[in-house]
């Protein structure tokens, strides 16, 4: 590499090694110096948390009237989350590859005084994705809370799972979490606001048995963490909110049940889990367990 293109000549110069090395009297005052300002500003952080989360504590958002778009919300937590929604007055759009579930969840919601309307769709399709913000669009309004709740809960060894099984995941886990994002995204910078929403699991902080499941929450831990820092970037942060919500496992599962009996993993009610998601949201959390 021609290093003159990017350093120019006066830079090309080198020295000894002896000429380089620090002292050790200059290393240990460069050490407690250092120390001293990551002391510092970890306490200033922790401070700064302590009273930013007594001011959440006093002061949440209404969020009656607004258009929520849940996936996966025909079982499980999405539906628990639409419910819990509605009963907050937010219209909701469900969507489901079961689509016979998730008109049922659609007409509890409305129970709840409020529209809802039932999609089938494929979330990993990016064409039908684009489909449905024009039908969400004429039928309930504009989306303000995106909910990326789909997800395979692939809980198996990754030696033992077809090609095609394993493309399956990263299809619904990563790359339809992307697509959604990015879709619903650019209506709320248009429309002036919005909050995405998106539920990873305590298996994108830390590393689970299943290769397959954990690689896909970890992946999208990392897809979230770097959105937040892009619109930080773009001056958007006072008008686009974004909450991680990183639950234990949602007792919607027979084989999680039947984990839980031998004390193998916290399991939360759907419900429960579903009230933090909806008062997160509330209190534009960034991040919730």
């Amino acid at each position: 590499m021609d290093t003159t293109r990017i350093f120019g000549d006066d830079s090309l110069g080198y020295v000894t090694s002896g000429e380089a090395q620090t002292t050790i009297l200059s290393r240990i005052f460069i050490t407690v110096k250092y120390s001293i300002r990551i002391f510092a500003c970890l306490t200033g952080e922790c401070l700064l948390f302590v009273f930013w989360r007594a001011y959440r504590w006093r002061k949440t958002k209404d969020i009656s009237d607004q258009v929520a778009l849940v996936t996966g919300g025909g079982n499980g937590l999405g539906r628990a989350i639409a419910l819990r929604l509605a009963m907050e007055k937010c219209h909701v759009a469900i969507v489901d590859l079961n689509i016979e579930a998730a008109e049922k969840t659609a007409t509890e919601v409305q129970s709840l005084g409020v529209k809802a309307k039932a999609y089938k769709l494929d979330v990993s399709n990016y064409d039908q994705l684009v489909n449905l913000r024009s039908q969400i669009l004429n039928d309930l309004g504009f989306v303000n809370i995106l909910i990326n709740n789909a997800g395979l809960l692939a809980l198996v060894p990754m030696y033992d799972t077809p090609k095609d099984h394993i493309q399956r995941v990263i299809d619904v886990n990563i790359s339809s979490q992307i697509w959604t994002t990015k879709i619903f995204l650019e209506d709320m910078v248009h429309q002036g606001g919005g909050h995405i929403v998106q539920i990873c699991s305590i298996y994108g902080l830390i590393q689970g048995k299943s290769t397959l499941y954990s690689m896909s929450k970890h992946a999208i831990h990392a897809f979230m963490s770097c959105l937040r820092e892009e619109i930080h970037w773009k001056k958007w942060q006072d008008k686009i909110k974004i909450t991680s919500v990183y639950p234990f496992f949602i007792a919607t599962r027979k084989e999680l049940i039947d984990a839980v009996k031998k004390g193998e993993m916290i399991i939360n009610s759907p419900e429960y889990a579903a009230d933090k998601v909806v008062q997160a949201i509330k209190k534009e959390e960034e991040y919730n367990l």
